[in-house]
């Protein structure tokens, strides 16, 4: 009777531990050290280096993440995805960067069931409260924190062809509702 309990109890401490492991090699870890180790590949040979790499923020949409850094007083923006390999563990990998000498980028991106706006960038003397942006004639309200850096979203018409989008008539507003496009424009727009 002993030697049965014994092994049974054996059976289910091995198979407890054996799930445990199986349980945390399911678990994906994508490091902000890691995040910043890839992103000079992406940029060009040289350009870059892992050290002048600075994380300011981060979205998740779905299975996606949105990341803003700055390198060199610019700024520059990557995509990290999520996904499952063939044996059935999850992972992240860098998918994108785009870098140049603006300090505002956006896009249309869209995950599995939705369509967003993403707009990002350096939110100079905090003056920015909100972004107005017009894309396929519907006018949409990004609200801006008031902080140094920004990359917020906003939920966009399901009708909307997403592919290769940016929103047009891109105006910038401040506080009191007033248009300040032209004056953050100096700062944003280098090119």
């Amino acid at each position: 009777m002993k030697k049965v309990f014994c092994v049974t109890s054996s059976c289910i401490l091995l198979a407890t531990v054996i799930s445990s492991c199986s349980i945390g090699t399911k678990k994906a870890y994508y490091s902000e050290d890691k995040i910043k180790g890839d992103i000079p590949s992406y940029v060009g040979h040289g350009l870059l280096s892992k050290s002048d790499i600075e994380i300011k923020k981060r979205l998740e949409i779905g299975e996606v993440k949105y990341i803003l850094f700055e390198a060199n007083k610019k700024i520059g923006d990557a995509e990290v995805i999520h996904g499952i390999n063939a044996n059935g563990d999850e992972y992240y990998s860098l998918d994108s960067v785009g870098y140049n000498n603006n300090y505002f980028f956006s896009t249309v991106v869209s995950n599995k069931s939705d369509k967003y706006i993403i707009v990002e960038g350096k939110n100079f003397d905090k003056k920015i409260a909100y972004i107005e942006c017009t894309l396929d004639n519907v006018e949409y309200k990004i609200h801006i924190p008031k902080e140094d850096y920004f990359i917020e979203s906003a939920k966009i018409n399901g009708q909307i062809d997403a592919s290769d989008k940016n929103c047009n008539n891109i105006k910038f507003y401040d506080d009191n509702d007033i248009d300040i496009t032209n004056n953050v424009s100096k700062e944003l727009f280098k090119e």
